[in-house]
């Protein structure tokens, strides 16, 4: 509709003088002669006051008697006489008004014809010329948006247009012109996919913004146009600058918008679109909570019946579900129904939005089937996707989406039924959508790789080579797509590399693989916060474990599999680690760019506040979202800047091969990489990298103790000896046991599910026996060379390392009781004051805490822990029985102590290096490494569930062991091997295996698994074990084994 309402009149009858005026004016019009000219404008006048007291009783009032007057107003009018043009105006005018009011298109179909001719009898340099063009492109846009007609809508540009043609910049009409163009273009652009019609659009608008004062009463409009054409070219072309700008002018178009204003909700839902679209397009939870927020408010302040409540309910519906689909809250889901069907009843059949409304509440009962199975749920989904196919326009803009959307059902009920003929009408509809779309479409990656799983699902029933080749071509397209987001082609890439390697076509998988590995760090996770990027990371997990894998097997040099690992994983703490940088250098010879960096790092670095509410005219809500997008967009070209500076070069850029062997001057580091192909360990000295194939390790071997939860037990550990430790140890000429006590030391680096694996603990472990790792080596932990490398170079701050904060949770609310924790503390205490070690024992509160590592050296905890499988940042130790009150792996992210790098963090707690989400694997998303990224050089911790009494004598001994060695690197990793070693002996002695290892006893092993949709639950320990689950069983797996040292 035109930006002008229709049903505003500036008359009103005053206790009925206005009929008494009317009234006199027909009699003086009877008593005037046929062809008179003061006839025809009395003719007028009447029929002008009937209308508007037609239009002011809200179509109450009959119009026959107008309508009447206002025809033989036309009638009396002597061809060529100026007036003939006003006089049809008024007719076109009443008639359309009566359109609005009783909904009759033949009412409509009149009135443009009437406008046409008042267009046709008059001259273009009539003053009222454009007027009488506005008034017809009006009623023809009206005209579209009931019936649909393309060449309605094109008519009505082209109107438009020369309404514009020859307005001055300064002329007071031409804002409400330019609008009434764009809100046109846009339904163009909408409709048909017309990129130049959004570049029109936009185009139009900012040269107007620049010339037109601010305070305008349309400027609001203008600018909520202008945002509405950034998002409708972003829909087409993916141009993420775009999204940007619509977010911007949308903001503004609020910020000119008072509180009170009606226009004010059509504005929040623009905004709410783009952040939608940036959420889609990023995954930064913050923009869809915001959405909702917003969202929420629109539909809320719309009057429930209208056209608009409808609109609103359906898309606050869709962000209900999308939200759903990310947290997995039924009450969200069941919300969103709710709304679609709202929606969707308040449209009637043959209106133009039905189908957007059928189909959003197709996707919604879609989810709910994927989660109940309910087939009732599949059939309603079938049934309104092809009433939406049906309802749309082949030319329009979602038509794409529908074929899309049916084409997923139509999957779904093949899964269902196993009938072919859905899968083959699944991608009959696909490929629709595809061709739909045209070449250059930002949704081309997803429905290539739609297309490319269909295929494989046929390719399952049939085994056709062509099925097989179709899934591999439009994988590979959806690959190189550069226009679709980066996550998109990732997950395409994923999957091509497993269809190559299905068909023995190694060479092209790694061809493949690089580029994908490649395509990683343009994911911009720099921008997210740490829930964002562990969301996101879920996607590329494995990737660069099967490129390695791919590289070794066609006989590349060591160095380059290792680029590959490096490249693609531990992308969490990397991008913790980049804005945790030393910049000293850079300030010394670059001030002005440190200042930037400095200033980037801070915004990028900074948890969301997001929350503000947006009742309130303040123009500064909620830009935290728009500020981390602008920042991270702004660190990528500081730093291209940055690399152009004599001898910055590399500036975080992956290390060099001499600055990779320069790492393991203190000790070999050994990456176990795991693929579908094979599994090496690439071994890195100081002096060369080099490679061991272990052509012992079989993958379902490892899955299966995963799946069993037995990896801990003394099967696993055998099993582990002999297929991955014993051949890495002897490559490297760790063959036996070393003399004198000059322990070698090595790193051991592991991917995929060997994460869960504790290989320092490998071997047979029997009396006498040196076929251990425990009795060859030194053993500690990490997830990338580049971690080590940039943990070495954090600078240690000598006041702190002469504090230490301790906790003993001895009684938890809400957990077993722990005895022993408070001896302990006791036993840890004495230590720390005879290495001159400060203790500092706060009450154990989350705040206390979180304030006290800022200051400390050494943080020691003895309490319990919880993994979180879910959401792994989530994991905490526990403080309290309220788990916000608890201190978590996300507190400890949003915190920095590079700046003074304390030196131990003892997390003398159950499972705190845990990984029971394997999509998360290669990222090492536990509390130890939590502790890690946050600044500590080293940390203890365990990966499972410990004994109460046992934590006291680990603590002890190692701590006495760091006594004996100094506050040294070397003194931590030492400690704990001094006191693992002591302790496994004992427990060998106390369990009399003498001539038997601990793989013959009959162990118990426990984990806790999620993957491919699969639950394994933990097994628990007694009552005074430090874990989640307790029982009253004892443990009977080596109670040694779960300590770890993850540090430098």
């Amino acid at each position: 509709m035109s930006s002008r309402p229709l049903t505003n009149s500036n008359y009103s009858d005053n206790g009925g003088e206005l009929e008494q005026y009317i009234v006199s004016l027909q009699q003086a019009v009877h008593g005037l002669p046929e062809g008179s000219s003061e006839r025809s404008r009395h003719l007028y006048e009447v029929a002008n006051l009937l209308r508007e007291h037609y239009i002011a009783s809200n179509g109450e009032k009959s119009p026959i008697e107008a309508l009447f007057v206002a025809r033989e107003a036309v009638k009396a009018i002597p061809d060529g006489c100026p007036m003939a043009a006003t006089c049809l105006n008024n007719l076109g005018r009443l008639l359309r008004h009566k359109f609005v009011f009783e909904r009759d298109p033949r009412d409509l179909d009149e009135a443009v014809e009437v406008f046409r001719r008042s267009v046709d009898v008059s001259k273009e340099d009539d003053s009222s010329w454009p007027q009488w063009l506005t008034d017809l492109g009006d009623c023809i846009y009206t005209r579209y948006n009931v019936k649909g007609s393309l060449p309605d809508l094109e008519e009505s540009i082209e109107l438009a247009r020369r309404a514009l043609k020859d307005k001055k910049e300064d002329d007071p009409e031409i804002i409400d012109l330019v609008i009434d163009l764009m809100v046109r273009l846009r339904t163009q652009s909408k409709r048909t996919g017309s990129v130049s019609a959004s570049e029109e659009a936009i185009d139009i608008a900012k040269k107007l913004l620049e010339s037109s004062p601010k305070e305008h009463l349309s400027r609001s409009t203008l600018l909520h146009l202008l945002a509405g054409s950034f998002s409708d070219r972003y829909v087409l072309t993916g141009i993420i600058d775009d999204l940007n700008q619509q977010i911007v002018f949308s903001r503004q178009a609020i910020d000119a918008t008072s509180i009170d204003d009606p226009e004010r909700v059509t504005r929040l839902a623009g905004l709410a679109v783009g952040l939608s679209d940036r959420y889609a397009r990023t995954g930064a939870l913050g923009d869809l909570s915001e959405t909702i927020r917003i969202a929420t408010m629109a539909f809320e302040q719309t009057q429930e019946g209208s056209d608009d409540w409808a609109t609103h309910a359906c898309n606050l519906s869709g962000y209900l579900l999308t939200l759903y689909q990310r947290t997995g809250e039924q009450l969200d889901l069941d919300t969103a129904i709710a709304l679609a069907k709202g929606s969707v009843d308040a449209t009637p059949t043959g209106n133009a939005l039905r189908h957007i409304r059928l189909g959003n509440l197709s996707a919604c009962l879609i989810a709910r089937f994927d989660s109940t199975g309910a087939f009732e749920d599949l059939e309603e989904c079938v049934k309104m996707g092809n009433e939406a196919k049906e309802a749309t326009p082949k030319e329009h803009v979602e038509w794409p989406a529908r074929l899309h959307d049916l084409g997923a059902i139509m999957q779904r009920r093949y899964q269902m039924t196993q009938d072919l003929e859905d899968l083959d009408e699944a991608i009959g509809l696909t490929q629709q959508a595809l061709f739909a779309l045209g070449p250059s479409h930002p949704q081309q990656a997803d429905t290539m790789s739609l297309i490319a799983l269909f295929f494989a699902k046929r390719y399952g029933e049939t085994e056709s080579p062509e099925d097989l080749q179709r899934t591999e071509f439009f994988y590979r397209a959806a690959l190189f797509q550069t226009q679709s987001p980066v996550v998109t082609r990732i997950e395409a890439g994923v999957k091509l590399i497993s269809v190559c390697m299905v068909q023995q076509n190694m060479e092209q998988a790694y061809e493949d693989a690089k580029y994908v590995v490649d395509l990683i760090p343009q994911m911009a996770v720099r921008s997210l916060e740490s829930s964002d990027k562990q969301d996101l990371l879920l996607k590329i997990g494995g990737v660069s474990s099967e490129a390695a894998g791919l590289a070794l097997h066609l006989g590349e040099d060591p160095s380059v599999a290792l680029s590959l690992l490096e490249k693609g994983r531990g992308m969490f703490a990397l991008s913790l680690d980049e804005m945790r940088a030393d910049i000293k250098s850079l300030e010394e010879q670059c001030p002005d760019l440190a200042s930037k960096f400095i200033t980037l790092r801070e915004q990028l670095s900074s948890p969301s506040t997001s929350g503000r509410t947006l009742d309130t005219e303040d123009p500064e809500w909620n830009v935290d979202e728009s500020r981390r997008h602008e920042a991270g967009d702004e660190f990528e070209s500081l730093l291209a800047e940055i690399r152009q500076q004599s001898g910055f070069e590399t500036f975080l850029l992956p290390p060099s091969e001499f600055e990779i062997k320069s790492a393991a001057e203190s000790g070999p580091i050994i990456i176990i990489n795991t693929s579908m192909l094979r599994c090496d360990a690439i071994l890195v000295e100081s002096h060369q990298i080099t490679s061991v194939p272990l052509a012992d390790f079989n993958r379902r071997e490892m899955i299966e103790y995963v799946k069993n939860g037995t990896f801990r037990s003394g099967g696993a550990l055998e099993w582990l000896w002999d297929c991955v430790a014993s051949p890495v140890l002897n490559a490297l000429g760790f063959d036996k046991p070393p003399s004198g006590g000059d322990w070698p030391h090595v790193w051991w680096i592991m991917t995929g599910l060997l994460n869960k694996f504790p290989i320092h603990a490998a071997g047979y472990h029997s009396k006498g026996s040196s076929e251990t790792v425990i009795d060859r080596v030194i053993s500690s932990y990490h997830s990338s060379i580049r971690s080590i490398i940039h943990g070495r170079k954090r600078p240690i701050s000598a006041e702190t390392q002469t504090n230490a904060l301790l906790v003993a949770m001895e009684a938890t609310p809400g957990s077993s009781k722990l005895p022993f924790a408070t001896r302990e503390i006791t036993a840890i205490r004495g230590i720390c004051k005879l290495m001159l070690v400060e203790p500092n024992e706060p009450e154990p509160k989350r705040d206390n805490i979180l304030s006290s590592l800022l200051e400390c050296g050494i943080f020691h905890f003895a309490g319990h822990a919880r993994t979180d499988s879910e959401d792994p940042i989530g994991s905490y130790l526990c403080l309290d029985k309220e788990r916000e009150k608890c201190l978590t792996v996300l507190d400890l992210l949003d915190i920095n102590l590079q700046s003074h790098s304390p030196f131990l963090a003892y997390l003398s707690a159950c499972g705190t290096g845990r990984i029971d989400h394997n999509d998360l694997a290669d990222e090492g998303i536990h509390l130890i490494n939590g502790f890690h990224t946050a600044g500590f050089r080293h940390v203890i911790g365990t990966l499972w569930e410990v004994k109460d009494e046992i934590c006291v004598d680990m603590a002890r001994i190692t701590y006495e062991g760091m006594m004996q060695n100094g506050m040294t690197d070397e003194a931590v990793s030492r400690g704990l091997h001094k006191a693992s070693r002591e302790l496994r002996d004992r427990w060998l002695t106390m369990s009399g295996t003498d001539h038997r290892t601990i793989g013959s006893l009959q162990v118990r092993g426990g984990g806790n698994e999620r993957g491919d949709g699969e639950e394994l639950e933990a097994r628990g320990l007694d009552g005074f074990s430090r874990d989640i689950v307790t029982c009253d069983e004892e443990p009977v797996y080596p109670p040694w084994i779960p300590y770890i040292h993850y540090g430098v």
